[in-house]
C-alpha cells in the first residue's frame, strides 16, 4: 500500500513538474538569435571546427580557438555532434531537457527550505527569464538560447545547493564537479558558498568527509579538469586597452558605476520581496545556512565592485563575481513561494495580491512595469504585520481592500500616462479579478473546492486560461527557429543567409558592431562587434587593442556611442574602412544607408558590396 501511494506520488510530482516545464517554456520562448544574447560566440567557433574553411580572418574565433578560452565539455564535443544533427533543433531539445531538470532541481530545492511539495511547485513556476531583471550583475539565470554549457551546469548546481542543506556533502561536491565540464566560473561561485559553510560548520565535516568531498568533485570533473589548469597557467597580458575593451562591453556585469538608477530600485524592491519571504521562513539551521549563503554572494558582489572601480585586479574582474548573484535567485525563490503560502487564505485582497506578484515577477504580462512591485511589497508587509498591528490599526485593516485598489488605480492611470501597455496589464488584472470572484462563488456552493487537494488542480487550471490569454495577446510563443519568429522571417537572418549563398567563404564583413551574431546563419567573418568585443574580458590585451582599432574605424569611440557613431559614418570613412580591413561586404540598418553598389535589401537591412579592387572573388 505504501509503495502504490509513492509511486502515485512520484507521478502526480512528474506530471505537475512537466506541466510547469511546458509553461516556462510556452511562456519564456526560446531565443536562438537577440541583439542582447551572445549566442553567436558559442556557434561560430563550433562552425569553424567543423568546416576549416569558415571564419579564418575572424579575429575573434581565431582567438578564443587559439588560447582555448573556451572550458565546457559541450563546446568540446559539439563539432561531433552538429555534424549529423541540425543545431537549433538540438538547442530547442536540450533546453526542454535542461528545463525539465532544473524545474525538478527548483522544486527540491522549495521542498528542502520551505518543507511542503506546494512550496516546491512555486520555487519551480517561479523560474522564468525575468528573473535577470530582477538582480544586478546580469547572471543569466534562466537560459533559454543555446549555450555550450551553463545549462547543464545550472541544474547540476542547484541540485548540489540542495545537497548542502541536506548535509549531503560529497553528492553535493560529486554533482559540482560534474557541472565543471560544463561552465567552471559557475561552479566557483558555489564552492565559495561550501567554503564559508565548511568555516561555520568545520565540526561537522571531519577529515575523512572532506576528504571523500575532494575526491568526488575531481573524479567528476576530470574530463575538463587539465583544460581549466592549462587555461589558469596562461601568462596573460592586461592593459589599459584590456580594461577599456571590459568596461565598454560588459559593463553590465562588471561595472556597476556604469548600470543605470533604475537597476538598483529594481533589484531594491526585489530584494525587499526576499527579505519578507526569508521572514516567514521556519527559524532553524536552514535558514542560518540561507543567511550565511546571501552574505557571502554580497561579499563576492562588494569584492566584485572594489577590483573593478577602485583598484582594478584584472584576474578578479574576469571572474565576473557580480555574475555570483545567480546563486542569490536560486535561494530567494524558495522564500517567495513560502512568503505566498504564509499569506494565502480565503481573502481576496491576499489572493489577488500573490496572483499579480506572480504575474509581475514572472513577467506573464510582459507590459507591466517593475514599480507596481512598490505597492504589492507595501501590502505584503502590512499583511505579515497584521497580527502585531491589527488592535492599533484597526481602520487601516478593515479599510485595506479599498485603499489597494485605489493606490492601484492611481499606478495604472501613472503607466497609461507615461509608460507603455497599459491594455493588457489592465485585461490582465480585471481577469484575475474576476477569477477569484468566480472561485469564492464556487467555494460558497461546493466546500469540497475548499479543501488542499482541490488548491493544485484550480491553480493549474487557472495558469491553463492566464497562459492562453497572454499568448493569444502575444501572437503566440516567442520561440525563434531557423531565422522565423513567430512565423516570420526576420530580416536580420535574411540578410545573413543571403550573404552565405552569394558570397565566398573566406569573405569578410563589416556590420554594425552594436548588432550581433551575425555569424549564425551567415557562416561569415565579420569586422567584429560588442559581442565579440565582451570576449576580451576572457582575452588579453592584444586582442583588446586590435579590437579597439576596428571599432574607432567603425565610428565607436565612448562606451555608448556604438549604433550612432556607426550611423554618423561617410560613406567615405566605410570605404576606408574596408579597404584597410580587406573587408568588401558591408551591412546597414535601415534608415542609414551608404553611396555603394547594393547587393541585396530587406525591410530592415541593406547589404552593400565593395567595388572589387581589394577582393578577388573565388
Amino acid at each position: 500500500m505504501d509503495s502504490t501511494r509513492t509511486t502515485s506520488r512520484i507521478v502526480q510530482t512528474a506530471l505537475i513538474l512537466l506541466f510547469i516545464t511546458a509553461h516556462s517554456f510556452l511562456m519564456n520562448g526560446f531565443s536562438h538569435v537577440n541583439r542582447y544574447l551572445t549566442v553567436g560566440l558559442y556557434v561560430d567557433p563550433i562552425s569553424a571546427k567543423i568546416d576549416p574553411g569558415l571564419f579564418r580572418n575572424s579575429l575573434y574565433v581565431q582567438s578564443v580557438e587559439g588560447k582555448k578560452a573556451r572550458l565546457s565539455l559541450m563546446h568540446n564535443l559539439s563539432p561531433s555532434i552538429f555534424r549529423h544533427v541540425d543545431l537549433e533543433t538540438f538547442a530547442i531539445a536540450q533546453w526542454l531537457i535542461c528545463l525539465f531538470f532544473t524545474t525538478a532541481a527548483l522544486f527540491y530545492l522549495g521542498t528542502t527550505l520551505a518543507g511542503t511539495d506546494l512550496a516546491g511547485y512555486a520555487t519551480a513556476l517561479l523560474f522564468t527569464s525575468k528573473l535577470n531583471d530582477w538582480t544586478l550583475g546580469s547572471p543569466a539565470v534562466y537560459i533559454n538560447f543555446f549555450h555550450h554549457g551553463l545549462q547543464w551546469a545550472l541544474m547540476l548546481n542547484i541540485l548540489s545547493l540542495a545537497l548542502i542543506f541536506r548535509k549531503k556533502y560529497i553528492w553535493a561536491c560529486f554533482l559540482m564537479g560534474a557541472a565543471w565540464n560544463f561552465h567552471p566560473m559557475s561552479v566557483l561561485f558555489l564552492l565559495t558558498l561550501l567554503f564559508a559553510h565548511w568555516l561555520v560548520h568545520a565540526r561537522e565535516y571531519g577529515f575523512k568527509t572532506l576528504l571523500s568531498c575532494g575526491a568526488a568533485f575531481v573524479c567528476a570533473a576530470l574530463p575538463m579538469l587539465t583544460q581549466s589548469v592549462d587555461y589558469a597557467r596562461i601568462n596573460w597580458e592586461y592593459g589599459p586597452e584590456w580594461l577599456r575593451g571590459v568596461r565598454w562591453t560588459v559593463w553590465y556585469t562588471v561595472f556597476p558605476s556604469t548600470w543605470p538608477a533604475f537597476y538598483f530600485f529594481r533589484a531594491g524592491l526585489y530584494f525587499w520581496l526576499f527579505l519578507m519571504g526569508l521572514s516567514t521562513l521556519p527559524p532553524g539551521r536552514k535558514r542560518s545556512d540561507l543567511m550565511l549563503f546571501v552574505g557571502v554572494i554580497g561579499i563576492l558582489c562588494a569584492a566584485g565592485t572594489i577590483f573593478a572601480e577602485l583598484i582594478p585586479v584584472p584576474s578578479i574582474i574576469k571572474m565576473s563575481l557580480w555574475r555570483s548573484s545567480w546563486l542569490y535567485m536560486a535561494l530567494s525563490l524558495p522564500c517567495l513561494a513560502h512568503l505566498c503560502i504564509t499569506i494565502w487564505d480565503r481573502n481576496f485582497l491576499r489572493r489577488f495580491l500573490i496572483i499579480a506578484t506572480l504575474i509581475l515577477i514572472t513577467g506573464c504580462i510582459h507590459s507591466i512595469p517593475y514599480y507596481y512591485l512598490l505597492l504589492f511589497n507595501i501590502i505584503f508587509m502590512v499583511l505579515l504585520l497584521q497580527s502585531r498591528l491589527e488592535k492599533r490599526c484597526a481602520w487601516l485593516y478593515r479599510h485595506l481592500l479599498v485603499i489597494f485598489f485605489v493606490l492601484l488605480s492611481f499606478f495604472l492611470i501613472y503607466q497609461g500616462l507615461f509608460d507603455h501597455g497599459i491594455r493588457a496589464v489592465a485585461i490582465g488584472l480585471v481577469a484575475t479579478g474576476a477569477f477569484l470572484l468566480l472561485l469564492s462563488a464556487l467555494e460558497n456552493h461546493l466546500p469540497r473546492l475548499q479543501s488542499r487537494r482541490s488548491f493544485i488542480p484550480i491553480a493549474l487550471l487557472f495558469m491553463v486560461f492566464l497562459d492562453g490569454g497572454s499568448l493569444w495577446h502575444r501572437g503566440g510563443p516567442d520561440i525563434y527557429y531557423h531565422g522565423y519568429r513567430k512565423g516570420e522571417k526576420d530580416p536580420w537572418a535574411d540578410v545573413q543567409l543571403f550573404s552565405q549563398q552569394h558570397t565566398p567563404k573566406d569573405a569578410l564583413f563589416i556590420i554594425p558592431p552594436y548588432l550581433n551574431d551575425f555569424g549564425i546563419y551567415s557562416k561569415r567573418a565579420t569586422l567584429g562587434d560588442w559581442a565579440e568585443g565582451s570576449s576580451i574580458i576572457y582575452l588579453d590585451n592584444d586582442y583588446a587593442q586590435q579590437w579597439l582599432e576596428r571599432m574607432k574605424d567603425l565610428g565607436w569611440k565612448t562606451i555608448w556611442d556604438a549604433e550612432t557613431g556607426y550611423n554618423s559614418l561617410t560613406t567615405e570613412a566605410i570605404v576606408a574602412a574596408a579597404k584597410k580591413y580587406n573587408a568588401p561586404y558591408v551591412v546597414t540598418e535601415k534608415p542609414k544607408s551608404f553611396d555603394l553598389p547594393v547587393l541585396y535589401e530587406n525591410k530592415g537591412f541593406i547589404l552593400y558590396e565593395m567595388p572589387l579592387t581589394t577582393h578577388e572573388k573565388n
